[in-house]
This record gives C-alpha cells, structure tokens and sequence, in this order.
C-alpha cells in the first residue's frame, strides 16, 4: 500500500506540474500574440502618420509634461518705416522743395567743386518765398501729375494742377462732344439696313372654327365653293396639328367620323415657295386625290390604285413625266426619266396615302414633286409631305368622300 500512494503521489505531482507548466505557455503565447499585435498596429500607425508615437499606441497622453513657453506679443509690435527711422522734428515743418533743392544743391558741390561756389556768388540768392525748381519738377508732365505717387511726398503746385484739370477738360471734351465727329462719317440712319419684317402667320384664336384658319389666307367660307370635307394643317416647325371639318346643311363643323391628330410636315417647315429638294411642305389650299395603298381592295370611296413593284414617282426636273407616277418591270429600262422614288420599296411610308394636288396640273418643273398625305412611320419630319400615324391615315381613306369635293388648307 505504502509504495502504490507513493505512485500516486507521483503522478499527481507531475500532473500539477505539467498543468503549471501549460498555462505559463499559455500565457507566454498570449503575451507573445498581444506583443505582435500591438507590434503591427505600431508600425501601420506609423505608415500612416510619421508623429505617431509609441505612447499613443496605448493612450499615453504627455501634454503638460513639458513648461509652455510664454507668447511673445509678435503682432503688437509696430515695426516703422523707413521714413519714420529718423525724426526730424525741425525739417518736419519745412518744405519738402527746400529739402530737394538743399540735397541736390549739396551734390553738385561734392561733384563740381569750386565750380559750384563761382555760380553760386554770381547768381542772386533764392528768396524762400520763391523755391528753387528741382530737375524733377521741371521734368514731370501733365499725364505723370495725374497719377499717384506712392514714395513721392511732394505737393503739386498751383500751376501743375490747373494744368492737369485743363487736360483732363480737354480729354472730356473730346470724348464727350458730338459736334467734333468726323462729317463724312455716315449716320447711323444710313449705315443700318432695312430691316423687312416678314408677314407674321395669324395666331388661329379658335382651331375648331374654320373660319380662323380660314383667316390665313384671307379666305372665307363662300371660297371653299364645293368643298365640303375640308383637312386644315396647323403647322409649328416640322410638327402639326391635322383638322377635320365637315359642311352640314348649314355650317362647317369638326367632324364626328374622325379626331383631331398630331402630324409633321417638312423638315424645314411649311413654305408658300416651294421648290424641289428644298425640305419644305408647301402652303396653301389643295384638292385631295387620287388614293394609293398596299390593299387589294379599295378601302376608300377614292380613285384607288395598288402599289406594286415597278411603281415609281418621277422627281427629275428634266423629264417630261415629273411629279406622276410611272411604272416599269426593270428599272434600268426606264425611258425618259431618270430619278425617281421607289414607292413599293417605300411601302412603309405609302401603305395608306392621298395625294395632295400640289403642282399637278399644270405641272412646273422644280416647283417640287411627291407631295401626299401619308403614313409618318418612326420619321419626325418628312421631305415635303404631311404625315401621321398609320390609323389616322386609314381612318381619312374612309371619310373622304369624292362626292363632297375634298381639299387640304396647309399653313
């Protein structure tokens, strides 16, 4: 029994002494983790700031370690001039001529010597009512006397200053004075050109009454004669407003079968002088006809043509078929034109259209050519037509009637 608690004892002591020696490296681990951590913060405090110090690492403050030297009141201290580091309260009340005259009196003594004594016996002394002119003076010029001198103390004299206000009069006079221009110089009246104030458009007061766009052209509704489906294209740049008026018994009305709609027009604008290629819708009041379109089947009351391959608008001035439509199986054996527009290639523009008689009868050429009313696509301007969405365009085949005498006022 004796020799197995010795063993005990043993054991146990080694395991005490093992436990004692697990948590002193325990702790000497832990120091050493906290010693490189602290150590790292150091050194990336220090890249970032090079005052930063190791008693900042763990919160060491040391102001007030050190005496704080006492302020010297630098701002109070008025440093003097160079004028004020030598008072002379005697000369202060002089002069400043005297002073000049003395100085410069003194160096031609020291550079002329017995010279400067014989001039100064032979000529009367100067009384000090009358002082001595120094060469500056004398020197100094009407405009010098005008500016100011920062460094020089000298006082102008009465005739100085009378000299200058009479060149500043002078300056003022010059400038101010009309009377002194030039007499061949033209007038204003004659070097400004006439200006020719272009004839302003009427502003339409009421656009669902026909007489205000009628007004535009100084037209009234006994001028529409037979007419009695009347389109109106208010216009405002490359876009425009489209208007449907019906005639009843009556009078002239908006009309119920179709709305009123947004359009465009040419991307230069509407124009009462229309010419070919120049991007211009043309102004004025047009019959209506014939229709065209991608449909078999007439879907108007219209003269009604399908277009189909071949089918061309002939827009060369030159040939005796401008501004009509032509149609040829091959292109290259066109005879007497030679441009032309491509209508069936162009089907995205003319699935629906009217033409609008401008410039059809009698035909001029270059007055322009391809005038319709027809489809806008995705386009925000045309060449010289009018365009609007694909439905509206459709919805007008179905309301034009020929029998009402169709037209367009375009303005």
């Amino acid at each position: 029994m004796p020799r197995s608690r010795s063993k005990y004892s043993e054991s146990a002591a080694l395991r005490r002494k093992n436990t004692v020696r697990d948590i002193l490296l325990g702790v000497l681990i832990g120091l050493a983790v906290i010693f490189v951590v602290m150590a790292g913060r150091f050194i990336y405090e220090k890249s970032r700031n090079p005052d930063y110090r190791l008693a900042d690492l763990f919160g060491i403050t040391t102001a007030g370690s050190l005496p704080t030297l006492p302020e010297f009141p630098i701002d109070s201290i008025e440093i003097p001039s160079s004028s004020e580091t030598v008072p002379d309260t005697e000369r202060s009340s002089e002069d400043p001529t005297e002073d000049t005259s003395d100085s410069s009196a003194e160096t031609d003594t020291k550079d002329t010597g017995g010279e400067t004594m014989a001039d100064e016996t032979s000529s009367p002394p100067a009384t000090e009512s009358e002082p001595a002119a120094t060469p500056e003076s004398t020197e100094m010029t009407a405009e010098e006397s005008t500016e100011p001198s920062e460094t020089s103390t000298e006082e102008p004299t009465p005739e100085a200053s009378s000299s200058v206000e009479s060149a500043e009069e002078t300056s003022s006079a010059e400038e101010t004075s009309p009377e002194e221009t030039d007499p061949e110089q033209t007038t204003p009246e004659e070097t400004t050109p006439e200006e020719t104030t272009p004839e302003e458009t009427p502003v339409v007061v009421d656009p669902t009454d026909i007489n205000s766009h009628l007004a535009v052209f100084s037209m009234e509704v006994k001028d529409l004669g037979e007419c009695r489906q009347l389109i109106v294209v208010h216009s405002s740049g490359s876009q425009c407003m489209l208007y449907f008026f019906d005639k009843g018994e009556k009078e002239w009305a908006l009309s119920n079968a179709i709305a009123s709609a947004p359009g465009i027009v040419g991307e230069n604008g509407v124009t009462a002088d229309k010419k070919e290629g120049d991007g211009c819708t043309p102004a004025g009041y047009f019959a209506i006809g014939p229709c065209y379109g991608e449909d078999a089947v007439s879907p108007t009351a219209m003269e009604y043509h399908q277009i189909v391959d071949g089918d061309y608008w002939v827009d060369d001035v030159s040939s005796k078929y401008y501004n009509t439509l032509v149609h040829v199986d091959v292109f290259d054996s066109r005879i007497g034109w030679k441009t032309g527009e491509d209508m069936f290639n162009m089907l995205r523009y003319y699935r629906h259209m009217a033409v609008i008689r401008y410039n059809t009868d009698p035909v001029v050429p270059g007055a322009g050519s391809a005038v319709f009313l027809r489809c806008q696509a995705d386009d925000t301007a045309t060449s010289g037509s009018v365009g609007t969405k694909d439905a509206t365009v459709f919805a007008i085949l179905r309301w034009l009637d020929p029998e009402a005498d169709p037209h367009i006022l375009i303005y």
